[in-house]
């Protein structure tokens, strides 16, 4: 399976942020989106960086707790992994692994479509393995059948 399969299956939106997007109302964003990333684009759609849970715990670290003043360009990492549009799952699992990350940012075409998690991708494949174990099972149990029939 692709990327774009796994992104159209699931329906994902891409969450957006500006640079001097208030990092509290990128909280606010992430949670009513249920979702752990988002990228931070230019006013031309010119990725910026991406800002994850993991950067925001960073951030409530550096700052003691008080993040009310901190913007979004502070915290956010602006040298991002990218995957294309066209990936694999394996592929951008691997990438994932390479870079010891949990997020990447999709592009086809050179724009930003899309945010892919480990989370998503590693149920994908695991869904994918059930469904081929499962098939695997009725062709023996089949193969049984016709053998002692």
């Amino acid at each position: 399976m692709t990327v774009k399969a796994l992104i159209e299956l699931n329906q994902s939106k891409l969450i957006v942020g500006r640079r001097d997007t208030p990092l509290l109302d990128a909280v606010k964003l992430l949670v009513s989106k249920r979702v752990n990333a988002l990228v931070v684009l230019d006013n031309d759609g010119k990725l910026q960086g991406i800002v994850t849970d993991h950067d925001i715990i960073k951030a409530l670290d550096a700052h003691g707790g008080n993040i009310s003043s901190v913007q979004v360009s502070q915290c956010m990492t602006e040298d991002v992994v990218c995957c294309n549009y066209e990936e694999s799952l394996i592929g951008a699992l691997d990438l994932m692994g390479r870079h010891h990350i949990r997020h990447l940012v999709v592009k086809e075409s050179g724009k930003v479509v899309a945010v892919l998690s480990i989370k998503d991708v590693l149920r994908r494949l695991h869904e994918d393995e059930k469904l081929e174990l499962g098939v695997l099972k009725d062709v023996v149990v089949a193969a049984r059948a016709s053998a002692s029939a």
